[in-house]
């Protein structure tokens, strides 16, 4: 049974400048990200060092901020409080806030008592319209035969088995309907948001962050996507946010390894963050994924550029009647 969240959930609002006043802040995002991306040994000492330095910036920037979470608290008595972190800077909704530590309830993001999720104050927050039947689930993969073997494709490969294996007992009681192409082309997945209509959009595959491209252009994402021929097909950030139009796409839930040497987090970062900007009410990029029983989680830290309200309840509640499953594997046409 899911757990009961206040109603009046705590926002936060880091200052603007947080980053120019606690400059160490990006720098140890960074490192983590890194050593997540390089398979080291992260240890609990470690993530708890930087979210202290978390909390002491954001009780820098606000004195009351202490008291205002105790009160928050205490109003939600027994039930989860929300915690939701505002921002419209993409440098401070990087940062690992699922670290966030406090010195009485230790790990914000693991304490049962707290939920914790992004808000990206100017996305667009329209309520989907709600839908009788299963939850339907696109779960598209892009590996491109020119992929490193041993590397690339593994860590995708490994992604998909494991979002495959979480959504299964789901599929065996009917409450959610899974299309999951063997086929990795853009062309495909435009196809497939318009006539498959998802809700929710599993998005695995590789691709890069161009953070300093030209004096005059913006940094950018790219993805992978498989070409005719099976090779890469190299397409930009803003060309994918605009395949979401005229879907019922609610949630995206994306993890696209970083080619090359680097960490993930930017590449992530990037594509959700223009996705939440153009009107996806939950972007969720993130590391590797489980499920436990109660919701996906990330063995990284992950970025969720949403509206305060959870639009994950929405999804799992669209499911007023059990259809039979069906999952296809096909490539499109042409």
């Amino acid at each position: 049974m899911p757990a009961t969240a206040s109603n009046t959930p705590l926002v936060i609002r880091p200052r603007a400048d947080l980053l120019t006043q606690h400059p160490q802040l990006g720098h140890a995002s960074a490192n983590l990200a890194l050593k997540y991306a390089f398979h080291y040994v992260v240890t609990d000492d470690e993530l708890q060092t930087i979210g202290q330095g978390l909390w002491a910036a954001l009780l820098a920037a606000d004195p009351e901020l202490e008291a205002a979470f105790d009160r928050a608290r205490q109003q939600a008595g027994a039930a989860v409080l929300p915690l939701v972190i505002d921002s419209d800077q993409a440098a401070i909704q990087r940062l690992p806030w699922e670290t966030l530590y406090h010195p009485t309830h230790g790990f914000l993001g693991k304490s049962p008592a707290f939920t914790l999720l992004r808000q990206v104050a100017a996305a667009p927050t329209e309520s989907p319209i709600l839908q009788s039947g299963p939850l339907r689930v696109l779960l598209f993969t892009s590996l491109p035969d020119d992929l490193d073997a041993e590397t690339g494709r593994l860590s995708v490969e490994e992604q998909q088995a494991q979002a495959l294996e979480s959504l299964t007992p789901l599929i065996a009681a009917g409450l959610v309907h899974l299309e999951m192409p063997d086929d990795g082309r853009f062309a495909t997945l435009r196809q497939l948001l318009q006539s498959f209509q998802p809700h929710l959009l599993f998005l695995f595959g590789h691709g890069k962050f161009y953070n300093q491209p030209h004096m005059e252009e913006e940094p950018y994402a790219i993805f992978q996507f498989e070409d005719d021929d099976g090779g890469s097909d190299l397409v930009r950030e803003e060309e994918i946010a605009n395949a979401f139009y005229g879907s019922t796409v609610t949630g995206v839930v994306l993890s696209a390894c970083e080619s090359g040497k680097g960490s993930s987090a930017a590449l992530t970062h990037g594509l959700a963050w223009r996705l939440s900007q153009m009107g996806i009410p939950t972007s969720l990029a993130c590391g590797n994924l489980f499920w436990n029983g109660r919701g996906f989680y990330s063995t990284a830290h992950c970025v969720k550029p949403s509206p305060i309200r959870n639009r994950w309840m929405w999804l799992c509640s669209a499911r007023g009647k059990r259809l039979p499953h069906r999952s296809k594997r096909h490539r499109a046409p042409g």
